[in-house]
């Protein structure tokens, strides 16, 4: 039997400081957050600033699912390495249903990935405090067994390079990833003086 840890309606709230509000520290399966409030800083300008964050070397996650969330703030909404390489993958990963917004750079950054649904989410950028460039949706070496129904809307003119979606690498047989399908999104990008794309998918085979 498969014991799942259930995270619901928790507020999360490190929106004074330039910290990780939830951060994975280590190997983990078999978790869900719903319905939680994960608040960074909305002002935060640099990097150790994150709402969601697990690191590179720290083991892999299995079986992690975020769900119905608002997730506000932060250099990064999310900075996730689900996996630790090429080799060794996250597997079963759900992001669905959730409000991602206000993140200076990245609201959503993933590596090694194999996500079972990234889907429903709204990514929406901030509207003061922005940088020039900003990504909604960021992977490498991920793979997507559906992304359906998400919404990225850039609000600010003051980004004037935005990137909706950003897949590379995704379902790359060199690396055994599973087939991505990508449905029903919309990506909204209100002005650009650099280069910028709604999406950009690129080593898919």
């Amino acid at each position: 039997l498969r014991v799942v840890v259930q995270i619901n309606f928790v507020a999360f709230d490190g929106s004074s400081y330039d910290v990780r509000v939830v951060e994975f520290v280590r190997a983990c399966s078999d978790v869900e957050f719903y319905g939680c409030n994960i608040l960074a800083s909305t002002t935060a300008t640099v990097s150790a600033s994150a709402a969601v964050y697990k690191a590179p070397s720290s083991g892999n996650l299995n079986n992690v699912r975020f769900i119905k969330n608002f997730v506000e703030g932060g250099y990064y909404g999310f900075y996730m390495y689900a996996g630790t390489g090429t080799s060794s993958f996250g597997r079963n990963i759900v992001v669905d249903s959730n409000m991602i917004i206000n993140s200076y750079y990245y609201n959503s950054y993933f590596y090694y990935t194999i996500f079972e649904s990234y889907s429903h989410n709204t990514i929406l950028s901030r509207t003061s405090n922005n940088t020039t460039t900003w990504y909604g949706m960021y992977s490498y070496y991920c793979s997507y067994r559906i992304a359906d129904g998400n919404k990225i809307r850039q609000r600010n003119t003051a980004i004037t390079t935005p990137h909706g979606i950003l897949a590379n690498y995704s379902s790359y047989s060199n690396y055994v990833l599973d087939t991505s399908t990508f449905i029903n999104n919309e990506v909204v990008l209100i002005h650009s003086t650099g280069t910028s794309y709604g999406m950009s998918v690129t080593y898919s085979t």
